[in-house]
């Protein structure tokens, strides 16, 4: 069974959500305390679902992993003085306009999210991957399986919190060019990607869980977008890897 936390009581327990529920075996639940938002006023964030659903666009924030060279989960590592890499991601995502946010953690995680009450976006779901050691594939099928309405969706790796409103336009405005499209600088793939709906559907599909992700890519067509940032190419899996890209920020 997927486990969807819902950050919001209104806007996603709807009728429609409760119908998905019935036929799609997903469990909501609100988390405690969740009317608060940050910054962002909850009218301000209704509002910017609502100007940019016309884009169809949501976001996958797959940060599940285990975390062993880290020591303690990625997504709870400082960004700057006011968000961690989570919120930075989640946030980035929710002014972009992507109508759903989908963030997939694991137990240790979820704690984490739960015991802080950490400040997310209105529309963000948080889903519990309860085998995160089948790898980063079954996480996306998880959260694919909880997308509600979307044309392309957005995936992001928690190791890279760089993503920002360019790079994320750029990405978008080239979203017709192939099954998914690439960030790329000097030459070399980074992230996030943005996938259309044909590759989140087939993922809902797919009966072998333990699928490796990049194999499960190779399926649909690609092409590589070259940008002038640096940071896309971020990778942070131990302490060395996340004062060195802090520090370059």
């Amino acid at each position: 069974m997927v486990i969807v936390y819902s950050r919001l009581s209104i806007g996603f327990l709807n009728h429609g959500d409760t119908d998905y529920t019935e036929n799609h075996g997903v469990s909501f639940y609100n988390s405690k305390n969740s009317k608060s938002f940050g910054k962002i006023s909850i009218l301000a964030q209704l509002n910017s679902i609502m100007n940019y659903k016309e884009l169809k666009t949501s976001a996958i924030i797959l940060a599940a992993g285990n975390s062993s060279r880290m020591g303690v989960p990625k997504l709870s590592l400082r960004f700057d003085e006011s968000k961690n890499f989570l919120q930075k991601a989640a946030f980035e995502y929710a002014e972009f306009g992507c109508s759903e946010i989908i963030i997939v953690v694991n137990k240790i995680g979820l704690e984490f999210i739960e015991k802080d009450d950490l400040k997310l976006p209105v529309n963000s779901r948080i889903i519990l991957n309860e085998f995160p050691d089948l790898g980063r594939f079954y996480s996306l099928k998880l959260g694919s399986t909880a997308l509600n309405y979307t044309s392309c969706t957005f995936l992001h790796n928690i190791d890279n919190p760089f993503v920002n409103q360019k790079l994320l336009k750029t990405l978008f405005d080239n979203s017709e060019l192939a099954d998914y499209i690439i960030p790329s600088y000097q030459g070399k793939g980074g992230h996030p990607v943005l996938v259309s709906k044909k590759i989140t559907q087939t993922a809902k599909s797919e009966t072998d869980d333990e699928l490796h992700f990049k194999e499960f890519l190779s399926r649909f067509s690609s092409i590589k977008i070259e940008v002038d940032d640096g940071k896309i190419l971020a990778n942070i899996n131990d302490l060395g890897d996340y004062v060195n890209w802090i520090m370059w920020q």
